[in-house]
């Protein structure tokens, strides 16, 4: 039988606001019913342990909270509106389960990205220094430990003052002293009036934090009220630690059932009181030590009366659920919120994400090197040695917006199909997901560096050919004005907009290694046939009829006109336009289907 949520709750003033809620929620995966018409409701100032068993729904409820995931049935509200809207999330911080962090990102750089977000942030060396890791700040991300990770995961849920904190296992993989930091911070955070949402399976952790207590199995609330409240629907309690002592030496311990061993060696008692058990342990520990022989605890040492221990309980219908040993004081009332910043614009989150990018790429020096320099080595090794096309001005003119066309398709293609689809594999980007940002920045900001990449690869290139090459004779005396270059760049940067579209395409529908396969396949045929390897006056009279349709042959002709001023058929700005339309919409369709699939 199950304990009725209703007649645990809380009692609470009717003026207190709700901050996140849900109502009657479901939601399932296939035929595996994760939220079965579960209501819950969050107000300012409480701190809430969400307990319950592997499967239970607390993950799936907390992705709902933060808009990861839309409900099935039933409705979800984060202050007061729809959690999909970035500004539902302006005052949320969270730290979901399964995440990580950008691999080649500082810790100073990663705060700051995160901070971005917010219109009031704290200041990311003060965050650095609160959680341990001012030592740290130049470190690249990828080079912490898994605890350090953890932690840092935990600042950034702090970074932007949110009014409302979402933590799900936040001290997984932590040692005491880093778990006793972490908790020092959140105490700091609720003593301010800060609102506290965590799920844990450490009860001491539930103790030191929350005041209210959720237990949920199966999809809906089984039990909700003070941590006392819960704790007297507990019929038998299980409690676990490691100690040198066989199981039997404790069968005379006050309300024991029975004892045993865990396959790991950790003894377990089956106690009709926790309390009585936990602080017979206590006393037993300071025994043992005088002994020779101290209780230990699995995750820590036993300090004093009141160990650490993590303990599971199961009613008597054999309802799974955690306990835990004592309530938590009560916290003061939040503040009113004083009159804050702006929120940050659109231009700022471009920048950041930009930013980001940017990094990103820059410590990755081969994949930066290999895009540059790719197409300024195809005009070394294929144009160069061709006297015939060098010493021709128009020649070589087309020679160059030809591969300089190549270069930028290379960047967009390898960089987005490839790029993109790595990211996906990456749990960051669901984090990024919480962030208070819409799709529109990030999209920009993919752009962005995508085109700046470009264009240093487009350098060298012209470099190269006004250095070997007789096409500088064309501009000036030679009829051409020296405007056509810089319009001729901006020009190839816009024509590689449908590659760019297709790269999308490709990374959100590809996995990582797929993408890298797909990208080559279509980029090399693309190539060849769009004349950037072969002049299409050199192509029989059926591949030139072809490469008419194709994208890259209408960019091609298109490039080599903003730099010659010759070459253009009446049909390629059509035919382009129509691609980047087409290629648009499937790229998309893409996105739109990749993020139903993962966050539906």
């Amino acid at each position: 039988m199950h304990v009725p949520a209703p007649s645990l709750a809380l009692p609470s003033e009717s003026t207190t606001p709700v901050l996140a809620s849900a109502t009657n929620v479901a939601k399932s995966f296939g035929q595996v019913k994760a939220l079965d018409g579960l209501s819950l409701s969050i107000k300012a100032g409480e701190a809430v342990g969400l307990l319950g068993p592997n499967g239970a729904g607390k993950s799936t409820l907390i992705s709902l909270l933060c808009g990861l995931r839309r409900p099935d049935a039933g409705s979800v509200e984060l202050f007061g509106r729809n959690p999909l809207e970035p500004k539902a999330r302006l005052q949320l911080g969270i730290t979901p389960q399964a995440t990580s962090v950008p691999q080649t990102l500082k810790l100073r750089e990663t705060v700051d990205f995160v901070a971005a977000h917010y219109p009031d942030p704290i200041p990311t060396a003060e965050l650095l220094d609160r959680f341990g890791l001012a030592e740290m700040a130049e470190k690249q991300c990828g080079a912490l430990s898994g605890g350090q990770q953890r932690r840092l995961l935990v600042a950034l849920a702090l970074a932007g003052r949110p009014r409302l904190v979402i933590l799900d296992e936040p001290t997984t993989g932590l040692d005491v002293d880093a778990r006793e930091t972490l908790w020092r911070q959140l105490k700091d955070y609720r003593a301010q009036g800060g609102t506290l949402l965590i799920t844990s399976h450490y009860l001491e952790e539930i103790q030191a934090l929350a005041s209210r207590v959720v237990v949920v199995d199966r999809g809906t609330v089984i039990a909700d009220g003070t941590v006392d409240q819960i704790r007297s629907h507990v019929a038998i309690s299980k409690v676990t630690f490691q100690s040198p002592l066989p199981p039997s030496y404790f069968d005379g311990w006050p309300h024991t059932v029975r004892t045993a061993a865990s396959a790991s060696g950790a003894t377990i008692i089956v106690s009709q009181d926790a309390d009585s058990t936990r602080e017979a342990a206590g006393g037993g520990g300071r025994r043992l030590q005088r002994t020779r022989s101290p209780c230990r605890h699995a995750r820590g040492s036993l300090r004093g009366p009141d160990p650490p221990f993590r303990c599971s309980c199961r009613n008597r219908e054999g309802t799974s659920m955690s306990t835990l040993a004592q309530s938590t004081p009560a916290h003061p009332a939040p503040t009113a919120p004083s009159p804050g910043r702006p929120a940050p614009t659109q231009a700022a989150l471009v920048r950041a994400h930009s930013k980001a990018q940017i990094l990103e790429q820059l410590r990755i020096p081969v994949a930066v090197i290999s895009s540059t320099i790719f197409p300024t080595l195809a005009l070394l090794f294929f144009v160069i040695p061709q006297e015939a096309v060098t010493s021709h001005p128009t020649a070589a003119l087309t020679a160059i917006a030809q591969l300089a066309l190549f270069g930028v398709m290379s960047s967009f293609l390898f960089n987005y199909g490839i790029g993109i689809a790595e990211e996906r594999a990456n749990p960051w980007s669901s984090y990024l997901r919480t962030l208070p940002v819409g799709p529109v920045p990030p999209t920009i900001a993919r752009a962005l560096p995508a085109m700046l990449f470009a264009f240093f690869a487009l350098l060298p290139v012209l470099v190269i050919g006004a250095l070997l090459t007789s096409a500088p004779d064309a501009f000036g005396d030679g009829g051409l004005s020296w405007w056509r270059v810089p319009m001729a760049v901006l020009v190839w940067l816009l024509c590689g907009l449908p590659f760019l579209a297709l790269g999308l395409f490709i990374g959100y529908l590809c996995t990582s290694k797929v993408a890298v396969a797909v990208t080559q396949v279509v980029f090399f045929p693309l190539a060849f046939a769009g004349g950037m390897m072969l002049p299409p006056a050199a192509f029989p009279d059926w591949l030139n009829t072809l490469s008419l349709f194709l994208p890259s042959r209408a960019a091609r002709d298109i490039a080599v006109f903003a730099l010659t001023g010759e070459g253009l058929h009446a049909s390629s700005i059509l035919c382009l336009a129509a691609w980047t339309l087409l290629l648009g919409g499937l790229a998309l369709w893409a996105n739109r289907r990749d993020q139903g699939r993962r966050f539906r």
